[in-house]
Order: C-alpha cells, then structure tokens, then sequence
C-alpha cells in the first residue's frame, strides 16, 4: 500500500533532526584535525640479516612455483602506524617513537627498525 506524502512527514522531520544530532555530535568531538592531518610515526619492524628468515624462504619459493622468477629473495617483517598526539614537537615525536619500537614493538636480539614521521 502506498503513503501519502503527509503520512510520511513526521517520519522525514525525525530523519532531519537525527542529521542534524550526527551532525552536532561530529562538531563537537573536539577541534583537533582531522584524521589524515595528525601526526603519523610509520615503524617497519624487520629480522636482523644475520637471523634466517624461514617465512621469507617460503614466500619465496612459493612466489618461484607461482612463475615468477623474477623475485630473488624475500624478507618479511612486520609494520606498524602510531597516531602521535598533537602535544609533541618533532623532536619528542621521534625520541617517543624511537623509544616504542625498542622496547615494545621489536625484539632487539632478532629485529631491527626503522621508521618514518610525517606531519
């Protein structure tokens, strides 16, 4: 059965007004940038060249079999992106990150790091 236009009215002003609490509720999550403007900290986590790495030799092998010889070895690893605080200057962002990647992120015996900041 269709509606009229009147019967659906009160149900268009509910959707209206449930906009505009998203839209209220968006304004005042807080003033700070958004997402893609904060500060990032993108850390690669790789096994140090003197530690084999079997799961490379298998991806390896595997990407042989799959006809492509063109890939000679493969090193995997792991990586990580840290939303930094807008507090922090750039010289206590990348003391800050160079500290996590040490002593949680890595295992210092098998891995090393290495990390990028963009602003």
């Amino acid at each position: 059965m269709l509606r009229r236009n009147a019967d659906l009215l009160p149900f268009i002003e509910f959707l209206r007004g449930a906009d505009a609490i998203q839209r209220r509720r968006l304004r005042d999550r807080g003033a700070g940038p958004p997402y893609n403007q904060r500060m990032r900290a993108h850390v690669y986590v790789t096994l140090k060249t003197t530690v084999l790495d079997a799961q490379g030799q298998t991806i390896a092998n595997a990407l042989r079999r799959l006809h492509h010889p063109q890939v000679e070895s493969v090193r995997q690893g792991k990586y990580f992106v840290l939303t930094l605080a807008d507090t922090l200057t750039g010289e206590a962002a990348e003391a800050e990150v160079k500290r996590i990647a040490s002593e949680v992120l890595t295992n210092p015996v098998i891995e090393d790091f290495t990390y990028k900041i963009d602003a």
